[in-house]
């Protein structure tokens, strides 16, 4: 198993994050599990339990972001709040990365 996959999921975080990015871009599942080769079935579960757990990566995205940087700015509002989650996690990632950067 990879070191970039998530328990109980055969598929990278990379792929998960691409479905996700594409779905809040407008394409829906059916498109997105196409292009990438997966199951509709399973992209769809993906989307869903994002959709059902934004608030809640969310919330927990703006606290990690802001440990690691008080000047973090996650704070952007989005169309949804699976996009705004994305856009939070993204701003703490970026804050990561370059802190350890140096």
């Amino acid at each position: 198993m990879s070191p970039y996959c998530l328990l109980r999921r055969a598929d990278s975080v990379h792929t998960i994050a691409v479905v996700l990015l594409d779905h809040v871009a407008g394409h829906g599942h059916r498109r997105i599990a196409q292009r990438l080769r997966r199951p509709a079935t399973t992209v769809r579960g993906w989307l869903r339990r994002a959709a059902a757990r934004a608030t809640f990566w969310r919330h927990h995205d703006v606290i990690y972001a802001y440990q690691l940087s008080p000047d973090a700015d996650p704070s952007l509002p989005q169309a949804t709040e699976p996009a705004e989650a994305l856009d939070i996690l993204g701003e703490a990632a970026r804050v990561a990365q370059e802190r350890h950067a140096d």
